[in-house]
């Protein structure tokens, strides 16, 4: 039996080819600038890297600064249309109370011009001569009453012709005479039409 060893000869070569690089490539000018390109090439990389998270600092920082203007801006139409709402249901609620104010003004005009009516009446009626009832309708008020004789009836009738200003026209539906108490009366039913 032979015994080769192999491994004592490849260690061998190795050790010598590791040598002999080392031995012929020894050059210190190339070491030193191999380790300033490296330092310089180190440097720059960290430069680049400050400067770029730099930038992206500042951008985040726009990003934040848009992000709350849009947040601001939402918020603001938000608000908007909660006014916008508010503001059509005020307008609702005001033009119901502006035609419950005109229905108001209306029923209180036509209550005024009866109480004007009602007052010029009474500033010339006779005590001879009184009212039963009185109704007031779209500018009609119908009056039933009584009186002492004709010629006071005649004698109201000729002051209501006289007051043209509020008193449009006159129609006398009714006239009777009747007797109660042993008096005679006279009844009668008026329709006046009044001037706006």
């Amino acid at each position: 039996m032979i015994k080769v060893d192999l491994q004592h000869d490849i260690s061998e070569e190795a050790v010598d080819f590791f040598e002999e690089k080392i031995d012929s490539n020894f050059n210190p000018k190339i070491i030193i600038e191999s380790s300033f390109k490296i330092i310089f090439l180190f440097a720059f990389l960290l430069g680049l890297y400050i400067y770029e998270q730099k930038e992206l600092n500042l951008l985040n920082a726009i990003l934040q600064k848009k992000q709350n203007i849009e947040t601001k801006i939402k918020n603001q139409i938000i608000k908007k249309k909660k006014t916008v709402k508010e503001l059509s249901v005020k307008k609702s609620k005001y033009s119901n109370l502006k035609n419950k104010v005109f229905k108001v003004s209306k029923i209180t005009k036509s209550r005024l011009g009866f109480i004007k009516t009602m007052d010029a009446l009474l500033a010339f009626k006779s005590k001879k001569l009184w009212f039963k009832n009185v109704d007031y309708s779209k500018d009609i008020l119908s009056i039933r009453g009584s009186s002492i004789s004709k010629r006071v009836l005649d004698k109201f009738l000729k002051e209501i012709g006289n007051r043209k200003q509020i008193f449009k026209s006159y129609v006398l539906r009714e006239s009777k005479s009747e007797r109660l108490k042993g008096f005679n009366i006279r009844s009668f039913y008026l329709e006046l039409r009044l001037n706006n």
